[in-house]
């Protein structure tokens, strides 16, 4: 039970809407906390931290190429696509997906086999944080998630097995990507690590010679690349594979060249192509179409907010004592429409790390489907994982007749303008708050609860953060039916209004939100 709180903790803190009392743990629990001071957020000459580098990648881009094995010149489909760029399970950076699937011929004659590899990767130089795999050979089917911790260097294994890394590590399709933006010439040389499966693979990648390359979709200058790998429980040094890259700003991966104790295999670039990111839930409005033919005006309330789409926010969490437990990120997606409503994307994410997943193994994910207009929810999502454990509630708000429904079936009443936890960080963002002025609200938590905050805007003042000083107003939370401090909030006062630092108050200790980088704020 310990853990389990703890875990809802984490959730509901990283939407700002941890700080009410009622979400995880219940009002009864507020009752007994001291009535101390939270630990202010650093002073104002704090030396700035180094923000998020960017990476020379083009979110929706999709690479597909032909592997063509010995005498088969299809043998497999294989597709590259950088998903999107966003703030994932709390760490800015991009989504990568690679999928290969074997051909019909090949597939009854030899290898049935449809995989799919997602690698979740930091923006300066695209190391992995998180893989996911999803292996079918035949009737066989393995789904392997790998938390990959770069500082501490382990490798951790859904099964809870631990591998000791070297250093700074990549996977194969990361290390592809990594390869794309490094300025190779001939004779260059850099050396890498890759994890491939459960084994530490040593790479050494070499600039050869420039040749013209031709495909089935053009004609590209390119230089090869030659890859030699070694392994101990592993004979690679005969693998060597050429990887054609061209020589312009894009750095397409052309053609990839391997001689195997198995055949040669070719993989040739047959098609490339720029996607948006799918959405199941969102239609995309028609030019001029908006909720109510209002699309002009939605518009101008947009770019009268501090915030819009596209902007990322990531967090650096701790605990008591602790400097680093997780990290957390906001991010505004996209707009679109639900049924009649012209919406905004909103999305929340938090995930433990290091070695503070012993105690709380935490993945989540809170999205919000806000009225432009309102900010008020339309739809919200919430995703946990706590160890194996995982457990998806979607809630449809009906605000003509003030009620939510949840995926279970299960409805009930709400007052107007409740909030979810996402969209409350968005709306305090948006809201013109004054000095020495208290607010409302009303929201659902993490268990769907109805719950009443109040919020006082207390006084100015500069603090400090990797950011930099910044001119910020410190927030006082307070549970209306206890009156007791729940959390501290220091908005920042510039046109971004950025959330800086957050501390919160629980009954296990207080936990802290500090703001370490930002991606397309205003």
């Amino acid at each position: 039970m310990f853990f389990f709180s703890v875990r809802r903790t984490l959730l509901t803190l990283c939407a700002l809407a941890c700080a009410i009392a009622g979400l995880g743990y219940g009002v009864r629990g507020v009752r007994h906390w001291a009535q101390t001071g939270l630990t202010p957020p650093p002073r104002a000459d704090v030396a700035p931290g180094a923000g998020a580098a960017g990476a020379a990648i083009t979110p929706g881009e999709i690479l597909t190429y032909n592997v063509g094995w010995s005498t088969y010149p299809t043998a497999a489909r294989l597709d590259m696509e950088v998903v999107d760029r966003g703030a994932f399970f709390g760490r800015d950076g991009f989504e990568l997906r690679t999928r290969i699937e074997t051909t019909p011929a090949i597939r009854s004659l030899f290898l049935d086999l449809d995989s799919e590899y997602t690698t979740y990767v930091e923006t300066q130089r695209l190391l992995p944080h998180r893989l996911e795999l999803s292996v079918r050979q035949g009737t066989r089917q393995t789904d392997e998630t790998v938390l990959v911790d770069q500082q501490n260097r382990r490798a951790v294994f859904r099964d809870d097995s631990k591998l000791d890394l070297p250093g700074e590590i990549h996977d194969l399709p990361s290390l592809l990507y990594a390869l794309r933006v490094l300025p190779f010439s001939s004779g260059t040389k850099q050396k890498f690590t890759a994890l491939y499966e459960r084994n530490v693979i040593e790479i050494e990648a070499e600039g050869r010679e420039s040749a013209r390359i031709t495909t089935s979709v053009g004609a590209y200058e390119a230089i090869c690349v030659q890859i030699t790998a070694k392994a101990k429980k592993h004979n690679l040094s005969r693998y060597r594979i050429k990887v054609w890259l061209s020589n312009d700003s894009r750095r397409l991966p052309v053609l990839l060249t391997a001689r195997l104790p198995f055949g040669e295999v070719r993989v040739e670039l047959v098609n490339v192509s720029i996607n948006t990111r799918p959405e199941s839930v969102l239609v995309r409005e028609k030019p001029g179409e908006g909720a109510k033919g209002n699309s002009a005006i939605y518009t101008e309330i947009e770019r009268g907010r501090p915030f819009g789409v596209g902007e990322r926010l990531n967090y650096d969490v701790s605990w008591e004592n602790f400097v680093s437990i997780g990290k957390a990120g906001f991010a505004v997606r996209q707009r679109g429409k639900i049924g009649d409503f012209s919406v905004i994307e909103l999305v929340g994410e938090a995930s433990s790390t290091g070695a503070a997943r012993s105690l709380m193994d935490v993945d989540d994910q809170l999205i919000s489907f806000v009225e432009i207009n309102t900010l008020a929810p339309v739809r919200s999502e919430i995703r946990l994982r706590e160890g194996q454990r995982v457990k998806q509630t979607v809630a449809d708000h009906n605000w003509s007749d003030l009620t939510v429904r949840l995926s279970n079936g299960t409805h009930f009443k709400v007052e107007p303008q409740t909030l979810d936890l996402v969209s409350l960080f968005y709306h305090v963002r948006a809201a013109d708050l004054k000095l020495g002025q208290v607010y409302n609200y009303t929201l659902l938590g993490a268990n769907h609860r109805p719950a009443h905050l109040v919020c006082k805007a207390v006084k100015y003042e500069t603090i400090g953060g990797p950011l930099g000083p910044r001119n910020a107003l410190q927030l006082d939370f307070y549970s209306r039916e206890t009156s007791r401090t729940i959390a501290q909030l220091w908005l920042g006062q510039d046109p971004a209004r950025l959330p800086l630092y957050l501390a919160v108050r629980t009954r296990f200790g207080e936990i802290r939100f500090q703001l370490q980088s930002t991606h397309g704020t205003r």
